[in-house]
């Protein structure tokens, strides 16, 4: 991902469109100087919502399943981002020195740098990985937290965040829009599959057959798909959630 920020930012450098886009949010919302401020909203988010729900965990192996489904989940959405940013280069929604590397020693240093902060990239806008780690900590409060309130301050913690994001001019507003709907239907079809697998685990145990309605007929006709594509993946979610190796303990 660091390096893949950087490629980004050569290729901008050696592009021509060098000012920034026409820009809803922008345009709309006042401009904020301080770009301290959307970091310090997603560290603390962030930092808050695993010590939290780690913490109070009812067992030690809820909070290994949480915090390794919160890696998981988002490597995978890094990994997008990292495709979405080399494939379409953005100009600069700010004013930004661009980090051009002169050889493979200072490419990786770079890297580390920008991993703890030290610098920051200017083109690596599609799609907003702030948003996407406020958007994550938000979900993981609505799926995994018992308390009322503090669900509805990590709704609230995190549209500030997102507000402060666009007025910073940190991303553009479709950057925001693309890592919402991405970090939400990832987190939605990575807990169906394990919803899914469980499922089909308990019929089993139980005799019966939770896949005998997909050959029937009627059933074919009204749903209008057999739902392939996600049984596909419900063997590659069950490996990474664990779910095998907890079966076999209880």
């Amino acid at each position: 991902m660091l390096l893949i920020q950087q490629l980004s930012d050569q290729r901008w450098v050696a592009s021509t469109t060098k000012e920034p886009l026409a820009d809803l949010g922008f345009s709309t919302m006042p401009s904020l100087q301080h770009e301290w401020i959307p970091d310090v909203f997603v560290v603390s988010l962030a930092t808050f919502t695993l010590v939290s729900l780690l913490l109070s965990a009812e067992a030690w192996i809820d909070a290994i399943v949480i915090f390794r489904r919160f890696c998981w989940l988002t490597g995978t959405l890094y990994l997008l981002r990292s495709v979405t940013i080399i494939v379409t280069t953005l100009p600069c929604p700010r004013g930004c020195e661009p980090i051009v590397s002169q050889n493979f020693k200072e490419f990786l240093w770079n890297g580390c740098l920008l991993m703890f902060g030290v610098q920051k990239t200017c083109s690596d806008n599609i799609f907003s990985g702030h948003t996407m780690i406020l958007v994550s900590s938000m979900l993981m409060w609505q799926v995994y937290g018992k308390n009322a309130w503090l669900k509805l301050y990590s709704i609230i913690h995190c549209l500030v965040g997102i507000i402060t994001i666009v007025a910073t001019r940190m991303h553009y507003t479709v950057d925001i829009v693309i890592a919402i709907l991405l970090t939400f239907s990832v987190y939605s079809m990575y807990l169906s599959l394990v919803s899914e697998a469980t499922r089909n685990r308990l019929y089993s145990l139980s005799g019966l057959d939770s896949l005998k309605h997909l050959d029937d007929s009627e059933y074919q006709s009204l749903l209008l798909t057999d739902n392939s594509i996600n049984r596909r993946l419900v063997s590659l979610i069950i490996w990474l959630d664990g779910l095998d190796l907890r079966w076999n303990c209880t």
